[in-house]
């Protein structure tokens, strides 16, 4: 994997002997698109499989844990910004039948979004409730916002949200496209409010 060997090669640069800040600072950037690249050709693969209809688990999933599993896990990320990150009593024994690890990369997409377009010292709330039979999981923060004009856009491919706030953060528009296809072959359907 060429992406693999320069973020490798990178990293052992210091070890070849001292750097200049300067070279400090292009070495960060050359680590930093090596991780933006992998992320975006992982997210490829991924939404490449889904289109070839790969098959998927279908076992059971207990949905609390899984929320309480991404809430742990994106903790430390909301600490560092000083953001609040609040798992609400979600029900216990909320089980869906599904592939567990699509479904907690659509949460972690979900979550991590929400802590990524969050500035300092807001917060991002997750909750899991039953309605009507099915299992509702909400992910609410205190981020940017969405123009009107751009939510019917947010879950296709490549399209980011240009506005305030937007511009300077990482992101390739692949996120919550991913996220509608696993909740999509789930049976279930996603949406989004500002």
């Amino acid at each position: 994997n060429p992406i693999t060997s320069i973020n490798g090669f990178s990293h052992l640069m210091k070890q070849a002997g001292p750097l200049s800040d300067m070279q400090s600072d292009f070495l960060v950037r050359i680590q930093d698109a090596a991780v933006h690249m992998s992320q975006l050709v992982d997210n490829m693969l991924n939404l490449a499989k889904m289109d070839l209809g790969q098959e998927f688990k279908q076992e059971k999933v207990d949905l609390s844990q899984l929320l309480t599993k991404v809430a742990d896990e994106f903790k430390p990320h909301a600490q560092a910004k000083r953001q609040s990150l609040t798992l609400e009593q979600a029900v216990s024994g909320s089980q869906v039948r599904g592939d567990e690890l699509q479904l907690l990369q659509a949460l972690r997409n979900l979550v991590g979004n929400a802590v990524k377009y969050t500035p300092e010292n807001g917060s991002i709330t997750i909750g899991l409730e039953q309605k009507d039979g099915q299992s509702l999981i909400k992910v609410r923060d205190t981020g940017y916002g969405i123009p009107a004009a751009s939510l019917p856009f947010v879950f296709n491919r490549f399209y980011r949200v240009r506005h305030t706030g937007h511009s300077e953060i990482e992101g390739n528009g692949l996120g919550l496209a991913i996220v509608k296809s696993i909740v999509e072959q789930h049976n279930g359907n996603v949406t989004v409010e500002s």
